[in-house]
This record gives C-alpha cells, sequence and structure tokens, in this order.
C-alpha cells in the first residue's frame, strides 16, 4: 500500500505533504535536521498506510477498532513479539489462545482490507469524482 501511494503521490495524482511523505517512507528528522529511517511499529504502520492508499485513490478509511478482533490483533503482535524477542524459555510456549488469536486477527485484517478495497472501487466507479479521474480507464462500455 504504501509503494502504491507513493506511485500516485509521485504521477502528481494525489499530492502528500511532507510529513506523509515522511511516514509513507518510514523516513523523520533527527535532532540535527537530517533524514533518518525511523521504525515504526507494525499498528501504526497499517493505520498511516491504509489511511493514504485510501487517500491516494480520492476516499477517506479508518480501520475498525470497534470489531471485537481487533484485541485479537492486538495479542497476536504481542505474542509475535514475544516469540520473535523471547525473554524466557516461557516466551516460547503456545497455548490455544494465541492460536484463537491468530485466527481473529487474519478475519480482521482479512475485513479491513475488503472494506478499503471495496471503497476505493466504489470511487473509481464514479471516475468523474476520484482524483486524476482523466486519467483512470473507464469501466463502463
Amino acid at each position: 500500500m504504501r509503494t502504491a501511494a507513493l506511485a500516485v503521490h509521485e504521477a502528481g495524482v494525489v499530492i502528500f505533504n511532507q510529513a506523509e511523505l515522511e511516514q509513507l517512507h518510514q523516513q523523520g528528522v533527527d535532532s540535527q535536521g537530517r533524514m533518518v529511517a525511523k521504525r515504526v511499529g507494525i499498528k501504526d504502520h497499517l493505520k498511516t498506510s491504509t489511511r493514504l492508499f485510501a487517500r491516494a485513490f480520492g476516499t477517506e478509511f479508518s480501520l475498525d477498532y470497534q470489531d471485537r478482533r481487533w484485541a485479537s490483533f492486538n495479542r497476536a503482535i504481542d505474542s509475535r513479539i514475544r516469540f520473535v524477542h523471547p525473554r524466557t524459555a516461557a516466551s516460547l510456549e503456545v497455548h490455544e489462545q494465541v492460536v484463537r488469536d491468530l485466527g481473529d486477527s487474519i478475519g480482521w485484517f482479512a475485513n479491513q482490507i475488503v472494506r478499503l478495497l471495496t471503497k476505493i472501487r466504489d470511487r473509481i466507479d464514479t471516475p468523474s469524482s476520484a482524483p486524476g479521474a482523466d486519467a483512470l480507464p473507464s469501466q463502463r462500455s
């Protein structure tokens, strides 16, 4: 999504401000004014990339944090961190709840992507209102 949003920006279809470009490039300015790589957590990255990807295609989008599976997504991320950076042998134990959280997380994520792509499809289906509409191929015969 980051790459697509940046490509649309570079084509001049949508213009992102400097802060948004820094987010998309995962960069920031250090105390001496230099551009440096910035570590972005997956939740922040997902929030930013989906919002800016949608905007690149002329619509607005925000993740659904009210879905009960959002909590599972957060727990699954915590489990991933625990598995990748174990502090004790117990950190590597896989419990039934972890497996349930992973399943719910996949469902939540898939639902968010479907919602996002549906909003974009609906926007593109009305080309006269989409940014860069004159550059989009017509879907109608």
